[in-house]
């Protein structure tokens, strides 16, 4: 019997990974070892030439496709790497430098809805508070929004760019905020008659005070709201405002209750000197008995401090903080040497409780009183305080 020539189909199935190659490679070495075992038993069935460079290019063209695959793989990581790490970042900061930009032109159109100007003047405005937000953690937009706030509260548009980054650095470099700082100050300039080119010796003062007592820049700044009145009143300048300010609020004074309790025995003891030095010229008009209790009540308060009452009302002419501090100074001084706080501010006619409570930690730590207000007015003639924050 003569042997036949047959022939074999292969059809191989394979994925782009290494298991298919690997199942190809076996199906052939089990086609192979079974043709062989057939091939001794009958002579008759071989594989050709032909299906085995078939099968072989077969397995070879899948290890090729494997590679391949394993190309794109890598190179699909490789750009999803780099969307990721440099093309969303630049397409995310584009998006914030453009949110910002939006932003500065929202605010400075609300510049300009509150204060008459040039574009010239409102471009200076936002070039100025772009440059000061390089170099401080506030934002441009910020800052034209303080501006907006500021021409609100009666400031020119030539004074805008100071008042923003006035109020700026207070929001920085203290507890206020900024609606907080652009708003007392604002109203203490006036109700003192601050002039607008001050507001930095202004922010100076509070900051280095805040610096050097036992309280915050918040709470100064809201007892010399309570007190501004009645400190210009008496002839105060802003700056011991400021300093009486800082001692009462560093012995705990609280500002509304405080403030108005100072500020009605400072109101009282300039109507004293006043009316005492209308009844000395003789062009008060008073009765007799109405005369002598001005004149009894101004004696009061200059023994009270150790003077004669010449001595006292042109102490309190020239310069009331510095009256004020001998009046307190003396009192501790008495009650040191077993005098009666209660009887001396009795005698004085302070007898509310919030008027003595005051009276007695001033009277009790009037060194404090002095070196707040010497230390405020210093600050404000360096005028370097904020800047250094």
């Amino acid at each position: 019997m003569m042997a036949g020539k047959g022939s074999v189909k292969l059809s191989i199935y394979s994925t782009f990974d290494d298991k298919g190659t690997k199942q190809a490679e076996r199906a052939i070495r089990a086609f192979t070892k079974q043709c062989g075992e057939v091939d001794k038993a009958t002579g008759a069935l071989r594989i050709d030439d032909t299906t085995r460079r078939l099968v072989e290019q077969s397995v070879q063209a899948d290890r090729a496709a494997q590679k391949w695959a394993g190309y794109s793989s890598t190179l699909t990581s490789v750009g999803s790497r780099m969307t990721a790490g440099i093309t969303l970042p630049i397409a995310a900061a584009g998006a914030a430098t453009m949110a910002a930009a939006i932003d500065i032109d929202t605010a400075l159109t609300g510049v300009k809805k509150t204060v008459d100007g040039t574009e010239e003047q409102y471009e200076e405005l936002k070039e100025a508070a772009i440059e000061f937000s390089k170099t401080n953690a506030v934002s441009a937009s910020q800052i034209l929004d303080i501006q907006a706030l500021g021409a609100q509260l009666g400031f020119a548009i030539e004074e805008l760019d100071e008042f923003g980054q006035v109020v700026s650095g207070l929001d920085i470099a203290t507890n206020m905020s900024a609606e907080q700082a652009a708003t007392e100050m604002a109203q203490l300039a006036n109700i003192t008659k601050m002039s607008h080119e001050e507001i930095s010796n202004y922010g100076s003062a509070i900051v280095g005070l805040g610096n050097n007592f036992a309280t915050t820049e918040s709470d100064i700044s809201s007892m010399a709201m309570r007190i501004a009145a009645a400190g210009t009143q008496v002839h105060m300048s802003q700056a011991d405002i400021l300093g009486l300010s800082t001692a009462l609020a560093s012995m705990g004074v609280e500002a509304e209750a405080g403030g108005t309790a100072i500020s009605t025995i400072m109101a009282q003891i300039d109507k004293d000197v006043a009316l005492s030095g209308e009844v000395m010229s003789g062009a008060s008009g008073m009765a007799q008995k109405d005369a002598e209790k001005v004149v009894g009540a101004l004696e009061t308060w200059a023994s009270t401090a150790g003077m004669t009452a010449e001595e006292f009302a042109a102490a309190w002419k020239k310069d009331p903080v510095e009256a004020l501090s001998a009046l307190l100074s003396n009192m501790e001084s008495t009650t040191a040497e077993g005098g009666n706080m209660s009887v001396m501010l009795e005698e004085l006619g302070i007898d509310s409780i919030r008027q003595t409570d005051i009276m007695k930690r001033l009277a009790g730590n009037s060194e404090l009183v002095g070196e707040a207000v010497a230390k405020s007015n210093d600050e404000w003639q360096k005028n370097t305080a904020l800047q250094n924050e």
